[in-house]
């Protein structure tokens, strides 16, 4: 594919103090075998404190690709894809990309052919989650999650696709141009489970979401306990998407919670000596399904870890269902889609003052632009460093 006629792709990164692994992160986008004058990278730093934003200015500044550098307050990832989207080139494919995760060489080529040759009904597409080999213990623990069908039954499982097919939601994602504001944008209500969200209203006006073949690879960060509060957030939002979604209720996010009511009623009878040889069973499938090359002391300590997951999450789930309601998606709110957003970025932008210091690395050779928010939903005002490198 030449230049000339390659489509144009905005990658959409958010990141927050991503330091350790930004530079591999941008060296596996500079190694994309797609047109790199087709290519525009939207960086949204959550004010990062550790340098990430000084790393990724002086990256686009040196113009292997082109792109800017937006700065987002309040930190919420699904306020930092949106504030992406506001800055991606109209017409644009959209690529959301994780700025701990590497990709391979044909990522987004991979992804452009997929949209070329998919119906116009398959609004995004994705491949899995794939933990990248982590040297620690506790990583190694927490990315078995993803190797061993035992751990997320199979939801969150990493597998090699030979062929595209449609799935409920994708690691990551991409999305025809247009497409996530024509049907409202991320939730930035939702703290997590925002691609879930948005899938499901996809769905709801009619689109799919497909699974291609392609590969990357995400370092994981958390231990097990950070990772276990992460899933218990992960159940709670889970449950906000599927009280405003009801027809997205599947029998994997039910069995859970039956289960863990199953095993407390059974401890609660005679027959309790059962909840022993079941677990004894689970044990045995952790093991026979392990990853080739894990080490024993992970696969043993998985026994308890991934059942801990499961409860977290369920503990979560089960908060979410008796929380208050969150009200309509955006798309059902009253006014156009996205709406909010592109009056943010058209009307109400003015000067402010900005304290540099406040902004790593006092990034040089960058316009600094004040955005207020103002009756829109934003408690916050987006910080958007928005003049092109190049």
């Amino acid at each position: 594919m030449t230049s000339e006629h390659a489509a144009g792709v905005t990658l959409v990164m958010p990141m927050y103090n991503e330091a350790a692994d930004i530079a591999t992160v941008l060296a596996s986008i500079a190694a994309q075998s797609y047109p790199h004058d087709a290519l525009y990278l939207v960086a949204v730093d959550g004010c990062s404190s550790d340098g990430c934003a000084q790393i990724v200015a002086e990256w686009l500044a040196a113009g292997a690709i082109g792109g800017k550098l937006l700065v987002n307050p309040r930190r919420r990832i699904p306020t930092s894809l949106n504030l992406g989207l506001a800055h991606a080139r109209p017409g644009d494919y959209v690529v959301r990309l994780d700025a701990h995760t590497t990709y391979d060489p044909d990522y987004v080529a991979a992804i452009v052919r997929a949209f070329g040759s998919l119906p116009e009904c398959v609004a995004c597409v994705g491949g899995a989650v794939r933990p990248a080999p982590a040297g620690r213990f506790g990583q190694a623990l927490v990315g078995a999650l993803h190797t061993n069908p035992m751990g997320l039954g199979g939801a969150g499982l990493a597998r090699d696709r030979e062929t595209a097919g449609p799935v409920r939601s994708v690691y990551l994602g991409a999305w025809r141009p247009g497409m996530v504001a024509a049907v409202g944008g991320f939730e930035e209500r939702w703290e997590a489970n925002e691609d879930s969200e948005l899938a499901a209203r996809l769905r709801r006006h009619g689109y799919e979401t497909w699974a291609i073949p392609v590969r990357c690879a995400y370092r994981v960060k958390d231990g097990p306990l950070a990772a276990l509060r992460k899933w218990a957030r992960y159940g709670y939002w889970r449950a906000q998407t599927l009280r405003r979604h009801p027809s997205e209720v599947r029998l994997r996010h039910l069995a859970p919670p039956c289960a863990l009511v199953l095993a407390a009623l059974l401890l609660a009878t005679p027959l309790r000596m059962l909840v022993g040889a079941l677990y004894a069973l689970y044990v045995a499938g952790v093991f026979a399904r392990r990853a080739a090359g894990e080490q024993f002391a992970v696969t043993l300590a998985s026994c308890i870890f991934f059942p801990a997951t499961q409860i977290a999450w369920t503990f979560g789930l089960v908060r979410g269902v008796l929380a208050p309601a969150l009200g309509a998606p955006p798309s059902e709110a009253p006014r156009a889609p996205c709406e909010g957003t592109r009056r943010l970025l058209r009307d109400e932008v003015q000067p402010i003052a900005v304290d540099r210091d406040r902004v790593p690395g006092s990034i040089r050779g960058v316009q600094t632009v004040g955005i207020r928010a103002g009756g829109i939903g934003f408690d916050d005002a987006h910080r958007a460093l928005a003049e092109p490198f190049r």
